[in-house]
């Protein structure tokens, strides 16, 4: 026979009664959040034992502050002191996860790599990971704060295109910082033009200016071709000896006007020479 649980009405009077012997007066903020416990998650309370809730819950509040851990108490239930404690030295930084995201920050927190990021890259490391899972992990380990502030913009289908490219060597942190402004519209473009954008001339000139390359007024085929032809023109110009050129145009010229005075009469076809006397 299953035990039976208590109503809410008799966990919020044991959660409220039981832990100020314990753990001291509690503020008004740790009464008020008890009393969401025992109504939203009343269950819970009744396995791990009301009285220990509130004891764990007044002596979280006395380390890191009344409001976070109320709030996190509030929006995960009793297992947040569980976390909490679990994540070690890394507790206030697990703390302040589920009082700003809920629930959705528990994966994140389990993983204590996943949590040595966010305590490194800050919240929007902590996003990116919630939101992409181990490829949010593993991207912001490879490009740190541009790879979380790229990941916050896209969706997961486009995070898991950017992990394929990154496996692969075609995704450089200069496409990263363009997702992190553009965000899916990049994302896009970058795949479908990974192959042109291995080109280091049509890589610079879209992280130069990725407006028109997105908004289709340009294309990389141009910018490669204008890369490619400025700087063949320079270095034909470079190594031109400009001084034998100017003879050989100045000999040309002379032959052409002589060629024409034979044609018109002018002049003989071989100059004759008098001997000396």
């Amino acid at each position: 026979m299953k035990p039976r649980i208590p109503s809410c009405t008799i966990l919020v009077a044991t959660l409220l009664g039981g832990a100020p012997a314990q753990a001291g007066v509690m503020s008004k903020v740790l009464r008020e959040a008890m009393e969401v416990i025992g109504k939203k998650f009343g269950r819970q309370v009744a396995e791990e034992g009301a009285e220990r809730v509130g004891v764990r819950l007044t002596r979280l509040a006395a380390q890191h502050g009344d409001e976070v851990v109320a709030t996190a108490f509030r929006k995960v239930g009793p297992r947040a002191g569980r976390l909490v404690e679990e994540a070690g030295d890394r507790g206030g930084l697990a703390l302040g996860l589920l009082a700003r995201h809920g629930e959705e920050a528990i994966p994140l927190i389990a993983r204590s790599t996943a949590l040595a990021k966010v305590a490194r890259y800050g919240d929007q490391a902590a996003v990116a990971i919630m939101k992409h899972g181990t490829v949010g992990e593993q991207l912001v380990g490879q490009f740190a704060k541009e790879g979380a502030e790229a990941l916050v913009k896209v969706t997961p289908r486009q995070g898991r295109r950017l992990a394929m490219m990154a496996a692969k060597g075609e995704l450089k942190p200069e496409l990263m910082q363009v997702i992190s402004r553009y965000g899916d519209p990049a994302c896009e473009f970058i795949w479908k033009h990974k192959g042109s954008l291995a080109v280091a001339a049509a890589l610079t000139a879209f992280v130069t200016s990725p407006g028109p390359f997105l908004e289709g007024t340009q294309k990389l085929t141009a910018a490669v071709a204008d890369a490619t032809v400025k700087p063949l023109a320079v270095g034909v110009a470079n190594n031109t000896n400009w001084t034998l050129l100017a003879i050989v145009g100045t000999a040309i010229l002379i032959a052409l006007g002589y060629l024409r005075g034979v044609l018109t009469g002018k002049l003989p076809l071989w100059p004759s020479v008098r001997p000396r006397t």
